[in-house]
């Protein structure tokens, strides 16, 4: 997902091709009771930056499981600008709820360590994500509402996770929509080896921008779980490709979590 709907993502402002769109995040319909999240999620533009433009995305947050279906999680988000500094952007609130719904082993609680235990089983679980951001500059009034669907299906090694988004801005902007689509395979030691696509639609409902001025961008990604004395540790990396002219030419999207 485009954290700035993106986020930001996020969730999406898709006016130029820097890296407008915020860090890339796939959303795991996955919650743990009582398990606190420290997430550091980071996007790098791997092509030219204009003056001015974010040469680099960052979020931290921490996250807590605080029942069996609902996890909640603060995040700050930062830029680093082209010749300038870096820039507190925006505060955010999330939300994770599962559905009562699912089949196979951990369909209901579980998370990102989870992959490599469905090798030879059938799992998918589902739940509703939302978003409140705030930006630090013009407040709530400037924010947005991003919400929807999160599901994973998980068989034969493969899990597949999907992410479909609507942002609604309080101002006077249209609504947008952003997905993200990853597809992992485990290669052995609790690696995972796949690809992750990315992308959304600025005024989605209204004046719709031409396809090749949306940001969508696709590229190979890898991850790993380990586990150290009871915390669960998940670093993850993607090279993602601009596919259209309004995203960046490349960018290496590097996320990591700490499950405690």
């Amino acid at each position: 997902m485009l954290r700035s709907l993106a986020p930001a993502s996020a969730l999406l402002l898709l006016s130029s091709p820097a890296l407008a769109e915020g860090a890339f995040h796939v959303v795991h319909p996955g919650v743990s009771r009582g398990a606190f999240e420290l997430e550091s999620l980071n996007a790098v533009s791997l092509g030219p930056v204009p003056g001015g433009e974010e040469r680099s995305v960052h979020e931290l947050a921490l996250g807590y499981g605080v029942t069996s279906f609902w996890k909640t999680t603060l995040a700050v988000e930062l830029a680093n600008l082209q010749g300038g500094g870096v820039e507190a952007e925006a505060l955010e609130w999330e939300n994770l709820f599962m559905l009562p719904v699912g089949e196979g082993p951990g369909a209901h609680a579980h998370g990102h360590s989870h992959a490599h235990a469905h090798d030879a089983a059938f799992a998918w679980s589902a739940g509703v994500y939302a978003r409140l951001e705030a930006p630090f500059e013009g407040g709530i009034g400037d924010g947005a509402l991003v919400f929807g669907p999160v599901a994973e299906v998980s068989a034969h090694g493969v899990t597949l996770i999907g992410n479909l988004f609507l942002e609604t801005p309080f101002g006077d902007e249209d609504p947008g929509l952003a997905y993200a689509v990853s597809a992992m395979a485990g290669i052995g030691g609790g690696v995972q080896a796949g690809f992750e696509a990315h992308g959304g639609v600025e005024d989605a409902f209204g004046d719709t921008p031409a396809f090749g001025d949306q940001a969508h961008y696709a590229g190979p990604a890898l991850a790993a779980t380990f586990d150290l004395d009871g915390r669960s540790l998940t670093p993850r990396a993607a090279v993602l490709f601009g596919l259209t002219d309004g995203a960046a030419d490349a960018a290496l999207s590097l996320n990591l979590e700490l499950s405690f």
